[in-house]
């Protein structure tokens, strides 16, 4: 980002072209504007997306990004490409498709289709035919893959022809590991746009959402750095440090994601324990200030929801605090007993 910007800023050059932010909500409108400058063409091709998003979301959560540049975007399932949107008008859209399940749809219809393969798994090598039967697999690691290149004004009337063929490449694609740095390039910025637009909850990965505990953890690992280089200075430096403190500490603004709790789950969990730790089958350390007194116990998520664990009984444990916090803060040595 160039010196004197702050992130989240849209800049421009002198030539007008726009700098990249993939987390900027503002970015994201650019770079949708300019790849779909027709409202109504847009509008359609945003709920296409949104509903693959989601698609491929319920098949893998940690599996799929939305990647952006000044002139194009990507939705990637896997290791590969599942929609690509270009700003020139003669590039228009791919979507990849399952050829089995789309055959049957255009096979004895007249329609704007062009279909794509790509060659060498190298993206700039690619062959095009007006014949689905013509080409070999897009991707060599997805069976039956075809791309379909559809023109920006062909797109109201043709692209729900696709929708369950591409579903079909989504659900095989998402079974192969998402592609290195993908995680790295996933832009935020697309998510809250299409999020806004549509008026609609549409998620990120799981990788790119900030839990408290992700929060807690990372703080902890910035302290415990600091800790480190504190034990190296002298009992006089520190006594300097201490002296020029400022008593307030700084105060941080952030953004996580928070899970809504099931309190059924809750409730069941806490009555099977029945006031004794399931780790550590001690009893709960004190009693609550509640009408019933209950016993102070913590419920935790074996597989966490922020790894797409299920909020679920099945999946869950009594803890007392202190087996709690090993549980998060001490991860390997409380998987090992």
């Amino acid at each position: 980002m160039p010196k004197g910007s702050k992130k989240g800023e849209i800049l421009f050059q002198e030539s007008g072209k726009i700098i990249m932010d993939r987390d900027s909500y503002e970015y994201a409108q650019k770079v949708f504007e300019k790849c779909l400058p027709d409202v109504a063409i847009r509008l359609k091709v945003m709920k296409f997306l949104a509903e693959a998003i989601a698609f491929a979301h319920k098949k893998n959560a940690k599996n799929w990004n939305v990647n952006m540049d000044n002139n194009s975007i990507d939705f990637n399932v896997g290791p590969v490409r599942s929609i690509a949107i270009y700003a020139r008008e003669e590039k228009g859209l791919r979507i990849f498709c399952d050829r089995e399940i789309l055959k049957p749809k255009v096979i004895h219809q007249t329609l704007p289709f062009e279909y794509v393969s790509y060659l060498s798994w190298k993206p700039f090598e690619r062959v095009f035919s007006k014949d689905i039967n013509e080409l070999s697999d897009a991707f060599k690691n997805v069976k039956n893959s075809i791309g379909c290149k559809l023109h920006k004004s062909d797109v109201l009337k043709n692209l729900d022809i696709l929708k369950e063929s591409h579903f079909a490449f989504i659900a095989l694609a998402s079974q192969k590991k998402l592609r290195t740095n993908s995680e790295k390039a996933h832009a935020k910025g697309a998510i809250l746009y299409l999020s806004k637009e549509l008026d609609r909850v549409i998620p990120n990965p799981t990788y790119s959402q900030q839990t408290i505990y992700d929060f807690l953890n990372e703080e902890k690992e910035i302290l415990e750095k600091e800790l480190k280089k504190a034990r190296t200075k002298s009992k006089e430096e520190r006594a300097e440090k201490l002296r020029d403190a400022n008593p307030k500490p700084d105060k941080k603004s952030v953004e996580v994601i928070v899970f809504k709790r099931n309190p059924y789950v809750i409730l069941e969990v806490l009555e099977r324990a029945n006031g004794i730790c399931e780790r550590c089958k001690k009893t709960a350390p004190f009693l609550t200030d509640t009408p019933d007194n209950r016993p102070y116990l913590e419920v935790h998520h074996k597989i966490p929801l922020a790894e797409n664990g299920d909020d679920t009984v099945a999946n869950a444990i009594a803890l007392c605090p202190n087996c709690h916090r090993h549980a998060h803060y001490g991860k390997k040595s409380y998987d090992k007993i």
